[in-house]
């Protein structure tokens, strides 16, 4: 189970793609960084990306960038080619269609963040963190369903 997430995780983080060309400076740390490209994400559609910082490895690269009031981490191999992309949503705009599957089981629960993984060949996965005054609980959501991943009783 903790492989299967943790592949999820890894794999949602590589959905978003850059393409086109822009004007990227390094930073100290030897990263590029740009203020402004165009991504796609998994449906091909174009996305204005802001902030964004690209780390290059011997695998490939991953762009970690703002896009629709979004953190945005995406992966490309050696090649360029998308591998997946996570959107980090925050706690003013997470996704209402998401939120309501959620609340459909466990309304009590107040939902604090969530995730959206995109991979290559694989369904939308969103990771949901909720919590309420004893517990915190982290919900797996992909085809309308809802799995509880990890639960936590606060000390």
């Amino acid at each position: 189970m903790k492989k299967q997430i943790l592949s999820i995780i890894l794999g949602a983080t590589a959905l978003i793609s850059t393409t086109g060309t822009y004007a990227a400076e390094k930073n100290a740390s030897g990263n590029l960084q740009a203020d402004e490209i165009t991504v796609k994400n998994a449906g091909e559609q174009s996305v204005n990306a802001t902030d964004a910082v690209m780390k290059i490895s011997a695998e490939g690269f991953i762009v970690n960038s703002q896009a629709d009031g979004h953190a945005v981490t995406t992966a490309y191999d050696k090649k360029g080619k998308w591998v997946y992309t996570i959107e980090h949503y925050a706690t003013d705009n997470l996704a209402k269609n998401i939120m309501d599957i959620v609340k459909e089981d466990y309304g009590n629960l107040f939902i604090t963040s969530m995730e959206k993984i995109q991979q290559r060949n694989s369904a939308t996965v969103f990771l949901v963190h909720a919590e309420d005054g004893t517990t915190m609980k982290t919900f797996r959501v992909a085809n309308g369903e809802v799995d509880l991943v990890q639960g936590f009783v606060k000390g």
